[in-house]
């Protein structure tokens, strides 16, 4: 593969979803929707998770490493069904808020 080079087939990536692909050596998140295709860094910029298995959410993609580290952000995606609330004995023993989706 020549670098740089974008190889993905648009079947595997899910009209209104999201996969994972390569340019050239380098890991690259494509979004699929409506208006085409997109493509972002693979990895959260924050804590470095793989943003393929987060959810998407307004059209942005967000690992699931974020959901629980703002309590507004994790009830907001809650409400849209995308993610669980841990209960009050779970948080207590610390759970790992990866998990929640």
């Amino acid at each position: 593969m020549a670098a740089g080079e974008i190889r993905i087939r648009l079947e595997d990536i899910p009209l209104g979803g999201m996969a994972e692909g390569k340019a050239g050596d380098e890991a690259v998140l494509f979004l699929r929707d409506g208006d085409g295709r997109r493509a972002f860094q693979a990895k959260c910029p924050h804590y470095g998770a793989p943003l393929a298995k987060g959810v998407l959410c307004g059209g942005r993609a967000v690992a699931a490493c974020s959901i629980g580290r703002s309590a507004e952000f994790t009830t907001f995606l809650h409400l849209l069904g995308e993610a669980r609330l841990p209960s009050p004995a779970e948080l207590e023993r610390g759970v790992d808020l990866t998990g929640l989706l």
